[in-house]
């Protein structure tokens, strides 16, 4: 397969190649497959990888296709993807790292993107815990299947608690400007905060993503939640993110944000798959979200 993979890239290439950057491997179904699809066809172009789908959608049998898609870049060099899709079928052969295992690229970055239901999928997700470098979930869109980000991360501590150490989360990185925008505008007020209090309202279009962000304001400040003075209220199924914040002096100030002020999921992912280590910070806010 690595012979066919190197030819299709060849035939489809209009420059020479560039190297390949990362392997990220996709674990989806159907509903998840649109968001997947929408992901991928948006960083064509961006970054040169090996993309390997496992597709848990209802299939007869296993099967197994190979392509590639290129773009040109400045420099008249090809950036393409590899693209290795498993149909896993009800002999559930796709899910086995013998069918997929061999062509993960283990001397560059290994990225997992789960976007399929995670349970009675443990083994596969054990699995791909020994050959990535990190797992990268999206909490909202977990959300919108039903899964609430508490939820998932108990079913995640008491099933594979390892996961949670090399976890990324696509909410997170999604809200990434709305934090850099409170930062910015909070400034030295951080410090006054935390000895004089604040009252602080977060909303955004998702439970997940408020609360994220609640968790993060929380970590910047060293707060538990429960200190005198602190008032935080967070609250999903906002039309736009908000973050306001009062002063016990007076004075009240707002960060909002829109969907066109958000990173699309193709950024998001060539940004995660080149970066691949946790963000600690991520891990703090779940803590102080107390998630």
């Amino acid at each position: 397969m690595e012979a066919r993979l190197a030819e299709l890239q060849a035939a489809a290439s209009p420059g020479k190649p560039r190297e390949l950057l990362f392997t990220l491997i996709v674990v989806h179904d159907e509903e998840g497959r649109g968001q997947v699809e929408q992901a991928l066809d948006g960083l064509v172009g961006m970054r040169a990888a090996r993309i390997i789908r496992l597709d848990l959608s209802p299939h007869g049998r296993t099967r197994i296709s190979l392509s590639a898609r290129c773009s040109v870049d400045a420099a008249k060099r090809g950036v393409c993807f590899q693209e290795v899709i498993v149909e896993n079928g009800t002999d559930d052969a796709g899910c086995a790292p013998g069918t997929w295992g061999a062509l993960v690229v283990r001397d560059l970055p290994v990225v997992a993107w789960w976007a399929a239901p995670l349970e009675g999928r443990e083994g596969l997700l054990d699995v791909l815990l020994d050959r990535v470098d990190k797992v990268l979930i999206d909490s909202e869109a977990l959300e919108r299947r039903g899964a609430g980000l508490e939820g998932f991360m108990e079913w995640l501590g008491r099933t594979v608690p390892e996961a949670r150490g090399v976890l990324a989360d696509m909410a997170w990185a999604r809200y990434r400007p709305v934090r850099a925008q409170v930062a910015r505008a909070c400034g030295e007020r951080w410090r006054v905060w935390r000895e004089e209090g604040v009252r602080l309202r977060v909303a955004a279009p998702s439970e997940a993503g408020a609360r994220l962000l609640a968790g993060w304001v929380c970590s910047r400040l060293g707060w538990g939640g429960r200190e005198p003075g602190v008032a935080l209220e967070w609250e999903g199924g906002a039309e736009e993110v908000r973050v306001a914040w009062e002063g016990r002096g007076g004075g009240r100030e707002e960060v909002r944000a829109g969907a066109a002020d958000l990173p699309e999921d193709a950024a998001i992912l060539a940004e995660e798959c080149e970066n691949p280590v946790s963000d600690p910070l991520y891990r703090e806010a779940l803590r102080c979200a107390g998630v």
